[in-house]
């Protein structure tokens, strides 16, 4: 999950994360998903 955090504060666009979220075999997670559980701020 840390790969995910870095891509977005990065600045990696949500498209691509959601790309690489889905290529980790995660299904549907979204920004605020990630703000819930802490991975990102």
């Amino acid at each position: 999950m840390s790969v995910i955090a870095e891509s977005y504060v990065l600045g990696v666009s949500t498209r691509r994360v959601d790309k690489l979220v889905k290529a980790l075999g995660v299904e549907g997670i979204s920004v605020a998903g990630l703000q819930a559980v802490g991975i990102i701020g």
